[in-house]
């Protein structure tokens, strides 16, 4: 049951509807909490953090640090990694996003390691996001570029592509000509090149 309303939640906020959401990652979280399973209770927080995702950072960062908390008791790897996707996402949405520097770069380092493509390429959009907050926007929109080449964009209309959307236009306003020579740039590279310039774009912002 837990399972079920967890995965619910997910399809809900994904699909930009974050009460829904929110209710049915409750239901599974008291379904998980009665069972006593951490994996379940793990996965049900995820989704809790997930339907706080777009209206409340700090609940959604408070909800996907307990659902690390869980995966972790248990070694989920691969879980414990797509949550720890969507929590440095929010961190990098709450007052300062500097606190989702070191949280992009372990992940960076995990789905290399892992050889997860999939993963590794969710993990670049949503560093974007954070680079553009940071005023590194000529990678942000190198990373949409390198994307859009490789059909790799977020589904149209979800949250993580308006999210994108916001930082794309925000990085014309300041690029002007250059943005387009960014997107071309960042079509033209590979996998690993993408990677290293989004690395070291996060390595070189200040964290004091």
């Amino acid at each position: 049951m837990a399972r079920s309303h967890a995965h619910l939640a997910f399809t809900l906020a994904a699909n930009g509807q974050p009460d829904e959401a929110r209710a049915a990652a409750e239901t599974a979280m008291a379904a998980a909490r009665q069972a006593g399973n951490p994996s379940d209770i793990g996965y049900a927080a995820f989704s809790l953090g997930e339907s706080y995702l777009d209206t409340d950072s700090e609940l959604a960062v408070s909800s996907l640090q307990e659902a690390e908390r869980c995966l972790v008791s248990v070694d989920n790897m691969f879980l414990l990694g797509v949550t720890r996707i969507s929590l440095v996402s929010a961190l990098g949405r709450s007052g300062d996003p500097h606190r989702a520097v070191a949280g992009y770069l372990d992940l960076l380092a995990q789905w290399e390691a892992a050889a997860n493509r999939l993963q590794l390429r969710v993990t670049v959009r949503n560093a974007a996001e954070l680079l553009a907050r940071c005023d590194r926007l000529d990678v942000t929109a190198a990373v949409h570029g390198a994307m859009q080449k490789r059909g790799a964009e977020p589904p149209a209309g979800s949250p993580e592509a308006i999210r994108l959307e916001a930082s794309l236009v925000a990085a014309r306003a300041a690029l002007g000509d250059g943005f387009e020579a960014a997107v071309e740039g960042g079509a033209l590279l590979s996998d690993d090149d993408l990677v290293a310039l989004v690395r070291q774009a996060l390595e070189a912002i200040p964290l004091d």
